[in-house]
């Protein structure tokens, strides 16, 4: 699709929220005003929206945070505060299509795999990792880190 660039990570951001936002949910973008990093800047909306499609079917506020670990490294954050995944099966849910048990997908009666797939694809692409976590205090931590230049 799109071709990687320079892109500004907090407008891109920012337009992911405000869109969540205007359907109702309660979506924050935390972090920098400015940040530039390389990226198809459509793929990684696509990602980034496929996280936050996920962390809002288990309610609640859901955080998009923009983290830099250096100078070498960019990484967006999605926070929610709902039930969380246990740790074992944290590695399943990426696998496309897996239907999980636990509480997320009662309401859904579905499986959310895809989307997180779709997003560790994309972040993979940039040479980068999706890493799915605890949020301390409880709650999923979704994680793209990539390079932030070519």
């Amino acid at each position: 699709s799109g071709s990687m660039s320079a892109s500004d990570i907090p407008a891109l951001l920012q337009t992911i929220c405000d869109d969540f936002a205007d359907l109702g949910h309660i979506v924050v973008y935390e972090g920098p005003i400015r940040a530039s990093a390389v990226c198809d800047a459509d793929q990684m909306t696509r990602a980034v929206t496929n996280l936050v499609d996920n962390a809002i079917k288990f309610g609640g506020k859901v955080a998009v945070r923009l983290e830099g670990d250096g100078d070498e490294e960019i990484a967006i954050a999605v926070e929610d505060d709902g039930p969380g995944i246990a740790p074992d099966e944290r590695e399943k849910v990426l696998e496309p299509f897996y239907r999980s048990d636990v509480a997320r997908t009662l309401r859904e009666g579905s499986g959310f795999g895809l989307g997180l797939a779709i997003a560790r694809a994309i972040a993979e692409a940039h040479r980068g990792v999706l890493v799915l976590a605890e949020r301390p205090g409880g709650g999923l931590r979704a994680r793209i880190a990539w390079p932030r230049t070519r």
